[in-house]
């Protein structure tokens, strides 16, 4: 049986003096963890960037009006 938060009776302020300071103890911790683990950067690395230049085709620009179209009418989704 899980609690929920009416059967502790806790409001928002009392979740909010419990959940601040694990948060931040936790989220350093988390970071530290990911970087040590995973993100560590090769600052030595370098590279080139070569740029192409990319000509507007008849079928590019539907596809552009296409997914430009798209992305307006999800965001009028949440505008309410």
């Amino acid at each position: 049986m899980r609690l929920q938060p009416p059967q502790l009776h806790l409001g928002f302020a009392d979740w909010l003096m419990y959940g601040t300071p694990v948060m931040l103890i936790f989220i350093p911790c988390l970071l530290l963890v990911g970087y040590i683990l995973y993100l560590k950067p090769k600052l030595g690395l370098r590279f080139v960037a070569e740029f192409e230049k990319i000509h507007m085709t008849k079928q590019r620009v539907l596809t552009f009006g296409h997914f430009y179209h798209c992305s307006n009418s999800v965001d009028f989704w949440w505008i309410p």
